[in-house]
């Protein structure tokens, strides 16, 4: 299929086309985001499913941070530590689900992390 639309010159230009759009899109939404700081974030500890493999019948329960931000349609941003964790310590850009809104936060504290076991690091 692919080879298909990439060997039609036309649909080749088509193609590119939507990819560079895309690119412009992403990269818009990342310029456009509101700059929010962790620390101006709720926290609250959860329990999240982790599920290690496909043979493993019961999900282990880890606690981790969630951080809330109320979006300005009155939506909620939720966002884990894990999530957070996979920015690299960047700036991470997240968009609401109800409107436009795009957030990058700014990791500006250290993030506590929990294990079952243990609790807070």
């Amino acid at each position: 299929m692919a080879w298909e639309c990439l060997r039609d010159p036309s649909k080749r230009i088509s193609y590119d086309e939507s990819l560079r759009r895309k690119r412009e899109k992403r990269s818009g939404k990342f310029d456009e985001a509101q700059l929010v700081k962790l620390s101006e974030m709720a926290r609250e500890i959860c329990d999240v499913e982790i599920i290690q493999d496909d043979k493993q019948d019961e999900p282990i329960l880890q606690q981790q941070n969630l951080y809330t931000y109320v979006c300005r349609c009155g939506d909620k941003f939720e966002i884990l530590d894990e999530d957070l964790l996979t920015t690299n310590g960047k700036a991470g850009v997240w968009e609401c689900q109800s409107c436009t809104l795009a957030i990058k936060v700014c990791i500006d504290r250290k993030l506590s992390t929990f294990s079952t076991t243990d609790g807070l690091k």
